[in-house]
């Protein structure tokens, strides 16, 4: 346990340098904005998608619930 508080340290504090040639970078690669966005739309895709089921499950169990509710309401008179 203690060397992976260690580790962690290590990689959050970025403890190994990375190391750039200057030829590596040039006006066009940091001028260019290109994003891809495709990760971002499958997380919010799926995110969105298991809170829809879980909603349209909850409501499934409330409706059938007041379902059951009514019908004992109107067979005990």
């Amino acid at each position: 346990m203690f060397i992976g508080i260690i580790l962690s340290k290590y990689f959050m504090f970025g403890f190994f340098p990375i190391y750039v040639n200057a030829e590596q970078i040039n006006d066009t690669t940091l001028s260019q904005k290109n994003f891809d966005m495709t990760p971002f739309f499958w997380a919010v895709g799926i995110v969105g998608g298991c809170i829809a089921i879980t909603l349209a499950y909850v409501s499934w169990k409330k409706y059938k619930a007041e379902e059951k509710k009514k019908k004992k309401d109107t067979t005990v008179d």
